[in-house]
């Protein structure tokens, strides 16, 4: 059963890592506008819409990585 959930975890990481990097998974104009705004607010800097997929991926990706993280912690190897 434990490698049943195992293999299906593994499988749905895999899904998740295809969509993750695929240049086909476009986020939506209003979202980049909000993380525009946010971003404009706190650095005084102009932002365009590929700063901010930029900002978006990078925000993801470090999530992403602690997720990772904590999955090794709690199910280490073996």
């Amino acid at each position: 059963m434990k490698q049943r959930r195992r293999n299906q975890y593994i499988e749905d990481d895999r899904q998740a890592d295809a969509g993750l990097f695929s240049r086909q998974r476009a986020v939506d104009d209003v979202f980049l506008e909000k993380t525009i705004r946010l971003f404009q607010e706190r650095t005084g800097e102009t932002l365009s819409k590929e700063d901010a997929r930029q900002i978006v991926e990078n925000v993801t990706g470090f999530f992403r990585t602690l997720q990772d993280w904590d999955h090794a912690e709690r199910c280490p190897p073996g």
